[in-house]
């Protein structure tokens, strides 16, 4: 949600994302929003021109703003079919983009 309301700080990281090489950039989002999450898929993609090798969904964090949101190692342990629901959504709003 911070990177589509705009937060400063997440959008500088995606763009500083443009000086890495393409085959070894991965951006990596978190959350547990199906919708919210291929949003942002789409917005990663749009503001790095596509030129990304994947996009990964964070589902291992085990800190306590994880656990808050309900996502990262909490989202798998909550509700996996809610993940698989996510992963899928980000598919295929990026199609052919892994």
């Amino acid at each position: 949600e911070k990177i589509l309301g705009g937060d400063v700080h997440e959008l500088h990281l995606l763009d500083e994302t443009r000086t890495f090489d393409a085959p070894t950039r991965v951006v990596q989002l978190c959350g547990a929003n199906p919708t919210v999450l291929a949003d942002a898929a789409r917005l990663v993609v749009q503001r790095t021109s596509g030129q990304i090798f994947g996009i990964d969904l964070n589902l291992g964090c085990p800190k306590d703003c994880a656990k808050k949101g309900g996502y990262g190692a909490f989202l798998v342990d909550r509700d996996v079919d809610l993940a698989s629901k996510c992963v899928a959504a980000m598919c295929e709003a990026v199609h052919p983009i892994p």
